[in-house]
């Protein structure tokens, strides 16, 4: 059976989320849920990568929670084993590209963010964990 770009987007954004049940990365990655579509909105697909990955380093659960964003990034856009997203972005010429991809991320993410709150349970509302996203 042929699935629609909606049911694919559900299916991956629901199997993304779900890989966080149990782990201690699990509150902050929610929260990252939520925010990371506004940062798109707000700053362009570039700016929001560039922000996630300058929050990826270190080996405690912030960074865990930064790093599979970027990781998760990197399979809404169906980039395979490139690992650097940021190189993958940054060398991208065509606008139209650029668009397709930012519009990809945005409808999948909001999928992730309706997941954040039914399987992480982190609602969009949830305490402020002290980041300046």
């Amino acid at each position: 059976m042929i699935k629609s770009l909606s049911q694919q987007r559900i299916k991956l954004a629901h199997e993304l989320v779900s890989a966080h049940l149990g782990r201690d990365e699990a509150t902050i990655y929610g929260r990252l849920c939520h925010r990371f579509p506004m940062m798109v909105m707000q700053g362009g697909l570039m700016s929001a990568v560039l922000f996630i990955s300058s929050k990826s380093t270190g080996e405690d659960t912030r960074p865990k929670a930064y790093q599979a964003i970027l990781k998760d990034i990197a399979q809404v856009l169906k980039l395979g084993d490139k690992k650097n997203v940021i190189d993958v972005l940054a060398k991208e010429k065509n606008a139209l590209q650029i668009m397709a991809w930012t519009h990809e991320v945005l409808h999948t993410w909001a999928m992730m963010r309706r997941f954040a709150v039914s399987i992480l349970k982190v609602e969009s509302g949830s305490e402020d964990d002290g980041e300046d996203a």
